[in-house]
C-alpha cells in the first residue's frame, strides 16, 4: 500500500537528500492518502513535510517517481477514481 523512493541532492532543485513516502496515513482504515517527506534519511517525518491528498476511503495503493527536480508524480487509487495521479511540486510538500 505504501511507496518509498529516495532523491538524491543532486537530482532535486531543493539540494538535499530527501525520503519521500505515500501511504494511508490511518491505523484502522485505508483512507487519509498522505504523501510525506523526510530529510533525514527516514529518521523523523515531520508534520510540516506532509501533504494529505484524499482524506476518503480507498484501497490505497500508490506508486511515486519524480518528473523532474521540482516534481514527485503519485499514482494512487483515490476515492474518487479506481486510479488518480497528481503532480506535486516538492516545495508543496517541504515547507521550509
Amino acid at each position: 500500500m505504501a511507496s518509498l523512493i529516495h532523491v538524491p541532492a543532486a537530482e532535486n532543485v531543493l539540494n538535499r537528500d530527501l525520503l519521500l513516502f505515500s501511504n494511508p496515513n490511518s491505523t484502522k482504515n485505508r483512507n487519509m492518502i498522505t504523501l510525506k517527506a523526510s530529510l533525514d534519511g527516514g529518521l523523523t517525518w515531520l508534520p510540516q513535510h506532509q501533504v494529505l491528498l484524499d482524506e476518503g476511503g480507498g484501497w490505497g495503493y500508490s506508486c511515486l517517481t519524480m518528473i523532474d527536480r521540482e516534481t514527485v508524480g503519485i499514482f494512487y487509487e483515490s476515492s474518487t477514481a479506481h486510479m488518480l495521479f497528481q503532480a506535486i511540486k516538492l516545495k508543496e510538500i517541504i515547507k521550509e
